[in-house]
């Protein structure tokens, strides 16, 4: 299986561990409090959010598709994951519970290749080849619609 570590930045002591058997880790983000890392995994249809402290899970959070991009909100109260057939779901960072998933904005051919969180927000902009479609997580009210790139 996948492992990461995570060690102290400030003293560089040892790291803490941590690992599924059978999940290969692909991306993790760190709570901005550092009490917590999110994880996704390779070919996997969860997420994982683990105890910084102790390595420990603390709950994981699944998709009907691979989970392929994670971002944890600033405030660290909400996780959003981006799967395979561009479905955004929005949870409760601190119990894990499912919010609400954001639907692909009407009118675009594919689904969004990722996504960033705006500092300080609960919003969340997506993008694809076509447009960057700005949201209220929150909400899940599509707050603007950019067009694609020239």
């Amino acid at each position: 299986g996948g492992r990461a570590k995570a060690w102290e930045l400030s003293t560089g002591s040892a790291p803490i561990k941590l690992a599924i058997p059978g999940f290969y880790i692909l991306g993790a983000t760190i709570f901005p409090d550092g009490a917590h890392i999110a994880t996704m995994g390779l070919d996997d249809k969860w997420a994982v959010v683990w105890e910084s402290a102790s390595g420990k899970i603390k709950f994981e959070v699944g998709h009907r598709d691979n989970v392929m991009s994670l971002a944890v909100f600033a405030k660290g109260l909400l996780i959003a994951t981006l799967d395979k057939k561009g479905r955004i779901a929005v949870w409760n960072a601190i119990t894990g519970v499912a919010l609400r998933q954001l639907r692909p904005w009407r009118g675009l051919t594919t689904g969004p290749f990722g996504f960033e969180t705006f500092a300080g927000s609960d919003r969340l902009a997506t993008f694809t080849p076509q447009a960057v479609v700005v949201w209220s997580a929150t909400s899940g009210v599509v707050l603007r619609q950019l067009a694609g790139a020239p």
